[in-house]
């Protein structure tokens, strides 16, 4: 990607200069598409794409993870779960270990998160 001083000197040669692309591309050393791209471009703002939202893999168990974190409140500080204790259960219960689709970084950072929510 050009800077913005290079594309206006390439669009300046073209629309004020009255130049070719051809000319241009020869002139300034670069390839005649980027020229083309540059000299006829009308529309300066730049092009913005918004991100597409994604699901979390964590949606499922998160219902799950809320309810042990919600039991731990009730015990005292020291025999809470950790985000690794919690993900290791979540990795050896039946009904959940099949379907944990994310990895421990994830579940420790969920964690911590809703504890300090």
């Amino acid at each position: 990607m050009l800077s913005m001083d290079e594309q206006n000197y390439l669009y300046g040669l073209r629309e004020f200069g009255g130049k070719s692309l051809n000319e241009i591309a020869r002139e300034t050393g670069r390839h005649f598409n980027t020229v083309k791209k540059y000299a006829d471009r009308e529309d300066w703002n730049a092009e913005y794409k918004p991100r597409k939202k994604r699901i979390s893999g964590l949606d499922p168990l998160k219902p799950v993870i809320d309810g042990w974190i919600m039991e731990d409140l009730k015990r005292r500080r020291k025999h809470r779960r950790t985000g690794t204790k919690i993900y290791n259960d979540l990795l050896n219960s039946n009904e959940h270990g099949k379907l944990l689709p994310v990895g421990k970084h994830t579940v420790i950072n969920y964690v911590s998160r809703r504890k300090k929510e």
